[in-house]
């Protein structure tokens, strides 16, 4: 994929629409967090809770930060 497809990916409606349902998924998981939503009768529960939900919205987060890198077409050239 080239820079202007790229580009055209990211302007597609789709999406940013696809975007911003991730957007508002990473949100409402955040607040559930402020919420207390992770809060368990077992500590160890609300450890897994909370940690599925923080790597839930890192891995949003690192859709939402996709971005174009020419270094890695340049070295996958030569």
């Amino acid at each position: 994929m080239n820079r202007e497809q790229f580009i055209e990916w990211r302007e597609h409606p789709i999406t940013k629409e696809i975007f911003d349902a991730l957007r508002e998924t990473r949100d409402m998981d955040a607040q559930s967090l402020v919420d207390g939503g992770t809060l368990a009768t077992d500590m160890g529960e609300t450890a897994q809770l909370t940690a599925r939900i923080v790597g839930k919205i890192q891995g949003i987060n690192q859709i939402l930060d996709i971005d174009f890198e020419e270094e890695e077409q340049e070295k996958e050239k030569g």
